[in-house]
């Protein structure tokens, strides 16, 4: 999502809880509400406002909890990946010369990850696919090398490959796990709910009343799109940084000499 549709999508749902609030207030007024109301009435009236907020709070809470910890994953599975092609690109220098087609099918994987990182969510199926098709390239490249797998050296090269076709895989897997539709859904359903309780509980009022709901309305609603943008992090205000499978694939992409291992890739850090 794009920062102006985000900006759209926050304005209209704080519009549409205050025309909320202001219909539950009509409803008040029409059947005498805040003029004959009895003090009990007024109770289980502002009890069920405030258990509503209480239940909308406890999903946000819970939900902003999640889409945090699954951004860091994958923040953490971009610098691991890249890590692992950095780490296999440069094992596979010392096995040549067959480790020079590994080595370069590890730089066109790794220029295919940085798109792949950038891409929207429409575009990732068929990257995914690509990426597959690269990956097995990747493995059959390192066919050559497993004759020498029983040596020190060819088991590390072995189980570098292993860990940029695990991570990749496993990267994928935790960009699409995200929030169903129904937990938003249920935001916003019991965030018009609380809306209406509030105009059917204080149906009289006047700007002060309005400039605190519109208060809390702008609040409610930036957090539900946080939670939004957080979980579907393609464009918007929140994004994943791609900066470390960047400068991995520039680097080793500049390639090494036939005769020795490529340039060892600074190290990523999570931080």
């Amino acid at each position: 999502m794009t920062d102006i549709i985000l900006a759209g999508l926050t304005a209209i749902f704080v519009l549409v809880l205050l025309a909320t609030e202001a219909l539950g207030a009509t409803i008040a007024r029409r059947i005498g509400k805040g003029v004959t109301e009895r003090k009990v009435e007024r109770d289980r009236t502002v009890h069920v406002l405030t258990s509503t907020f209480g239940l909308l709070a406890l999903l946000i809470g819970f939900s902003f909890s999640i889409v945090l910890d699954r951004y860091d994953t994958r923040r953490a599975d971009v610098i691991a990946e890249a890590n692992a092609i950095s780490t296999a690109h440069y094992r596979a220098g010392f096995v040549l010369p067959e480790g020079r087609d590994l080595q370069r099918s590890l730089e066109t994987y790794a220029a295919a990850r940085v798109v792949y990182g950038r891409a929207g969510e429409r575009e990732r199926e068929a990257l995914e696919v690509e990426a597959a098709r690269l990956r097995s390239a990747i493995a059959v490249a390192s066919h050559g090398i497993d004759a020498r797998a029983n040596s020190p050296l060819g088991a590390l090269v072995v189980a570098g490959v292993t860990d940029v076709l695990d991570l990749g895989v496993e990267r994928e897997a935790n960009l699409q796990a995200k929030l169903p539709w129904t937990v938003f859904m249920v935001l916003v359903g019991l965030s018009l709910l609380g809306a209406a309780s509030m105009g059917f509980a204080y149906p009289i009022g006047g700007a002060l009343r309005t400039g605190s709901s519109l208060s809390l309305f702008v609040l409610l609603a930036v957090t539900i799109i946080v939670i939004v943008d957080l979980d579907r992090p393609e464009g918007g205000g929140v994004m994943i940084d791609q900066g470390p499978m960047l400068q991995v694939a520039a680097e080793i992409g500049s390639g090494a000499p036939d005769g020795g291992p490529a340039p060892v890739p600074a190290p990523q850090d999570a931080r």
